[in-house]
């Protein structure tokens, strides 16, 4: 306790030495002032291009968010379209299996290449491309 008592006296004591040593000239101080209020209309400058960073950056995050709602619903009518072309090929699949005949002749076309001679009668009928009535 004694030396806790002991060190706010000597510190009570050098103080006001302290600061008879810290006084600052009269152009020491304006230097000082000078300094504060460059960095003051630094730091000002610095938070209004911050400002209209931010803003620019506002107005890409809005188009952004505009262009995911477009996708999302672009995204969902595609989906609908696939299930459609899901359910038709089901169906259509179930209808081969149903059909032999045209499944052997769907067979053939699908794996034909495109250069095939359309002139060739594939139905036996005679009457292709009109034919299979």
């Amino acid at each position: 306790m004694n030396r806790v008592v002991c060190m706010l006296a000597v510190l009570g004591l050098m103080s006001p030495l302290a600061m008879a040593q810290n006084q600052t000239s009269p152009e020491q101080l304006q230097k000082m002032y000078e300094n504060t209020l460059e960095l003051l209309r630094n730091a000002q400058d610095r938070k209004n291009e911050l400002a209209v960073e931010n803003q620019k950056l506002q107005k890409k995050l809005a188009d952004a968010e505009v262009l995911q709602q477009q996708q999302a619903v672009r995204s969902d009518a595609l989906e609908g379209r696939l299930y459609a072309l899901q359910q038709f090929e089901a169906r259509w699949r179930q209808f081969l299996e149903g059909n032999p005949r045209v499944g052997e002749l769907w067979g053939w076309y699908v794996a034909t290449p495109v250069q095939r001679d359309l002139g060739t009668d594939i139905l036996g009928d005679g009457r292709w491309p009109f034919g299979l009535d």
